[in-house]
């Protein structure tokens, strides 16, 4: 039996990854338990068999209690929120990588207050990494970074995008100077000022007609601009799937 870990994961990203794997393993043969986060909200809840997942706080002690407890019952791990296992284990582990942020914590455009923050996370990883753990990332980019900063054998990280295969989106014709861009912007590293300055100072330089549309988890921030009559910028919100913007 597997056990998925899939504690912190509870919003946004995170979550959108973790529905995608409880929607997978449903229909497999594939003999599995979850770790999930206690704030975790999601319909997806209601297709597990509750003997099938066990819901616990997000936090190191609750996490190892439950690791110390019943790690004996499993074959392999995989642990979906970038963190390895608060305990050594011996059985086959996977660690799926998938925040920058936690890497080189002191070089993202983020307050230094969760600078510190990701620094802590960062040698919480390092200390809890061990030889034998095999890390999944999902692109090349954090492939390089994972394995610079953590000293991760080549043979140890592998590249294997998270994408909704079955997900069928309408043919549309091709607009010129139409763009998406899908990110929560709850998070200043996401650069949505940056983008939207850059936006008005290119419309501002030609008459052409530019659009844009933009998923946020607010957009009050950026009310304050001004927008020059050429540029359209439509701030959708959060949607569970991103065909809106298509």
């Amino acid at each position: 039996m597997i056990l998925i870990d899939a504690i912190y994961l509870n919003s946004f990203g995170g979550k959108t990854i973790l529905e995608l794997f409880i929607k997978k393993i449903l229909v497999s043969n594939i003999k599995y338990h979850f770790i999930l986060d206690t704030r975790l909200k999601s319909n997806w809840l209601k297709r597990i068999k509750s003997n099938n997942y066990t819901l616990i706080n997000a936090s190191h002690t609750d996490r190892r209690y439950f690791y110390l407890k019943n790690i004996n019952r499993f074959s392999s791990i995989l642990c979906l929120s970038n963190i390895p296992p608060p305990t050594y284990v011996s059985i086959k582990t996977y660690i799926f990588f998938h925040n920058i942020l936690l890497l080189n914590p002191f070089n993202h455009p983020v307050s230094f207050k969760s600078q510190i923050i990701n620094f802590i996370k960062y040698f919480y990883i390092k200390y809890y990494n061990q030889n034998g753990y095999y890390w999944i990332v999902q692109t090349p980019y954090i492939y390089k970074l994972l394995r610079k900063n953590l000293i991760i054998d080549l043979d140890q990280v592998f590249i294997y995008p998270i994408i909704e295969e079955e997900l069928l989106l309408p043919i549309v014709k091709k607009i010129a100077n139409d763009f998406v861009y899908v990110s929560s912007g709850v998070s200043s590293h996401k650069n949505h000022i940056r983008l939207i300055k850059a936006f008005i100072e290119a419309a501002n330089k030609t008459d052409t007609r530019i659009s844009s549309c933009i998923l946020l988890y607010t957009k009050k921030t950026y009310l304050k601009f001004v927008f020059p009559q050429n540029l359209k910028i439509v701030f959708h919100g959060i949607f569970r799937h991103y065909r809106c913007c298509l």
